[in-house]
């Protein structure tokens, strides 16, 4: 914080100044108070005055600190070194991956409209799902064994028979869920089955299945989907456009490898690193006295 250290004190106003607190040697109230709001988002007015101050406490407080660990040429220690060059390098690289998301393309009408009737199901044709929840504690054989039995169940009963049957630990519950609140994989499959029908999902120490019990239509028309579609294609976007450019940097660049991970099968981009000359060996003693 090059202009704190300017003045710390300027930072601090005595309480009968009546003036508003501004950035340690930052120039202007009004500057100043923009530097440290902009570290807290959006909040309601009324609050804006307590957070400032605090946050520029702590700021202040932060730049006392840094100047004793100057004095005490803390900044010079080999592991504080590591520990800023390491923080350098991730915020360099943080940096780039903010600006390669940058430079993805935002969704248009046409993308946001294509994308909401390619998904009726989460859409135009939403339900909210009354679903039986059952919890399955079994053997990975069991699982596998189940699964076909769920995927040909026309009714809870049917599947509640065939548990009871192979005498498997259930634990059952009731749950009212629409599509966006559920994991994606179960979410896609969900939408398009029906009342009655059930699907299985592995879960740790067993399987977890979802029978549907009932539905209830709740669509939602384009207008109101269009913010979250927006969204999530500008997303999905932005992490392409990162996943990209590293696939991109990965290909181009060089990075060498050295010691045990040289001898690992290198990724594309990175090389191990070329073996030195060997150098000459010294004559043994017996090679020394054969050249008298």
């Amino acid at each position: 914080h090059p202009r704190l250290r300017r003045s710390v004190r300027a930072a601090r106003p005595s309480a009968g100044a009546g003036a508003d607190p501004v950035a340690a040697g930052g120039g202007s109230g009004v500057a100043g108070r923009r530097r440290v709001l902009r570290r807290q988002g959006s909040m309601p007015t009324e609050q804006i005055e307590p957070a400032s101050r605090e946050v520029l406490d702590r700021l202040v407080d932060q730049e006392l600190a840094v100047q004793h660990a100057i004095k005490l040429k803390l900044d010079q220690d080999p592991a504080v070194m590591q520990d800023l060059g390491a923080a350098r390098r991730e915020v360099l690289a943080r940096a780039y991956a903010n600006r390669l998301a940058d430079s993805a393309a935002r969704p248009s009408s046409e993308d946001v409209r294509r994308y909401y009737d390619a998904n009726p199901g989460f859409f135009a044709q939403r339900k909210v799902y009354l679903l039986q929840d059952l919890q399955v504690l079994a053997t990975a054989e069991q699982v596998e064994q189940m699964r076909e039995t769920v995927k040909n169940a026309k009714s809870l009963n049917d599947i509640s028979d065939y548990l009871r049957k192979q005498n498997l630990v259930t634990k059952s519950s009731q749950i009212t869920e629409a599509p966006e609140s559920l994991p994606a994989a179960v979410a896609s499959r969900l939408v398009g089955m029906r009342d009655g029908q059930a699907l299985m999902v592995p879960s740790p120490g067993g399987a977890r299945v979802l029978v549907i019990a009932g539905s209830k239509a709740a669509p939602i028309n384009f207008d109101m989907a269009t913010p979250y579609i927006s969204r999530l294609l500008e997303s999905e976007r932005r992490r392409k456009a990162v996943e990209d450019g590293v696939q991109a940097m990965r290909k181009d660049g060089t990075i060498q490898l050295v010691g045990k991970f040289a001898a690992s099968a290198p990724a594309a981009g990175v090389a191990p690193k070329p073996e030195t000359p060997a150098t000459a060996a010294a004559p043994t003693d017996s090679a020394a006295s054969g050249a008298d």
